[in-house]
């Protein structure tokens, strides 16, 4: 044998020796993929595609990686780096779909309305669109009003607001930051700022809140601009049709220096997919009281103290088609300093329909009463997507 065909013959041993290592990674992170270690198929399918970087198969199981773990601003590239060289390869056409359908700008506005028996009612309106500058980072401009009144007095108020939101998938986290302007009844205008970052678990989310918050659900704040800084922290599984579950605390601190702070949880058990029954608890302490004796009202904002309750939960959910209603139900009993001991409760029920392709009507009727406070409150609005 010459030596020029000695040569070729080791070349072709060296391709064939490559050839199947290659197909022996590759196989290998598919395998990593399909039993959900994405990570690990993610660093597979990157060695495999630093020896063959037109390998297409290998491509799509890369962007497959950074999709079901919830990178979608990285599956998205990787995504149409397959179809620019296999456009009409369907696993990537329909991934790349549902991220850009998923990523469409979109809008709601609301109503609402409540009348209580301090007495006390207001009504106002809303409006908000949101967009996507990437998969994972949305914005949001909103802005609205609402007239309250108490007896013959009567004030609005106004505010408009921006908020951004973007994922970090590395760290399973999203952070949300918004700052809005807000006009108080009494004519007072501040900024009110807001933090949310949340965490997701392996089958439940932690969330971390900071905010200041107005507040006007009582009579005598019409006079004034009270508000609170809150700090909260919550835990819990919310979505689903298993088991849901959450128990958090806050700290307040109020515009007049008071301060005080809660804690609660509850559970919710399927009994049916349309059926959840549960109990909740909650205790909630201030250090100063707002609670005028002489006029059995709070002024100007609530401040319950040593206040304790446990209820029993019950919800149900019923879908026709595009139709769907819902009732939650709760009640127990609770024992505050002020208050002795009395009977909470509250029942809601809420239908939405979908309308068009994308877009919801909704509408929510509710009573809520406690030891100093009964109110019927009322919220309709429509959602969708452009």
């Amino acid at each position: 044998m010459t030596r020029k065909a000695l040569f070729a013959l080791l070349i072709a041993a060296s391709v064939q020796i490559h050839a199947a290592d290659s197909q022996a990674k590759r196989q290998t992170a598919f395998t990593l993929l399909w039993a959900g270690k994405y990570a690990q198929a993610r660093a597979a399918f990157e060695d495999v595609l630093r020896q063959e970087p037109r390998d297409a198969s290998a491509r799509l199981g890369l962007a497959q990686s950074y999709y079901w773990s919830g990178d979608y601003r990285r599956a998205f590239r990787e995504f149409e780096r397959v179809l620019k060289t296999q456009p009409s390869n369907a696993e990537a056409r329909r991934a790349a779909d549902e991220i850009r359908a998923a990523a469409r700008p979109g809008f709601a506005v609301g109503a609402d309305a409540i009348d209580d028996d301090q007495p006390y009612r207001s009504g106002g309106a809303a409006a908000r669109v949101f967009f996507f500058s990437d998969p994972l980072t949305k914005w949001e401009i909103s802005g609205g009003g609402s007239r309250l009144r108490a007896l013959d007095d009567e004030r609005s108020t106004a505010e408009v607001a921006l908020a951004g939101e973007t994922t970090l998938p590395a760290i399973r986290t999203r952070i949300r930051a918004g700052l809005r302007q807000f006009r108080f009844p009494d004519g007072d205008a501040r900024v009110l700022p807001s933090v949310t970052a949340e965490r997701r678990l392996r089958t439940s989310s932690l969330t971390l809140r900071i905010e200041r918050s107005p507040l006007l659900r009582s009579a005598p704040a019409l006079r004034t601009h009270a508000w609170s800084d809150v700090l909260s922290a919550r835990w819990g599984r919310e979505n689903g049709s298993g088991l849901q579950f959450a128990a958090g605390a806050e700290h307040l601190r109020y515009f007049d220096q008071n301060s005080g702070w809660d804690a609660d949880a509850y559970v919710l058990a399927p009994v049916s997919r349309a059926l959840f029954l549960g109990a909740s608890a909650a205790f909630r302490d201030t250090r100063e009281s707002r609670f005028r004796i002489d006029s059995g009202r709070y002024d100007p904002y609530y401040t319950p103290q040593q206040l304790a309750e446990a209820r029993a939960v019950g919800a149900f959910t019923l879908t026709r088609g595009r139709i769907s209603a819902s009732t939650h139900i709760d009640a127990g009993i609770a024992r505050e300093r002020n208050a002795g001991t009395f009977v909470p409760w509250r029942a809601s029920l809420s239908l939405t329909m979908g309308v068009a392709p994308d877009v919801a009507f909704s509408v929510t009727a509710a009573h809520d009463s406690t030891a100093f406070y009964n109110a019927n409150e009322i919220r309709a609005g429509l959602a969708g997507r452009f």
